[in-house]
């Protein structure tokens, strides 16, 4: 995705690379939680929003 330098695996690649049956994939959402189990700002970054569209999801939720 333009960035040789950064080697990592976030949970949204993870998820991608888990799916079985591409026909069933128009969404994907994004939690994240502190400690308290209240929600935070869980936009992917710019590297996973790529892979995302890449892979033809053009839903994206996330809480904020």
């Amino acid at each position: 995705v333009g960035r040789p330098d950064a080697i990592f695996l976030h949970a949204e690649i993870d998820a991608l690379r888990k799916v079985k049956d591409w026909s069933k994939v128009h969404r994907i959402r994004i939690e994240r939680y502190d400690r308290k189990g209240n929600p935070i700002i869980a936009k992917p970054c710019e590297i996973c929003e790529q892979a995302i569209h890449k892979a033809g999801i053009c839903e994206i939720e996330y809480t904020v």
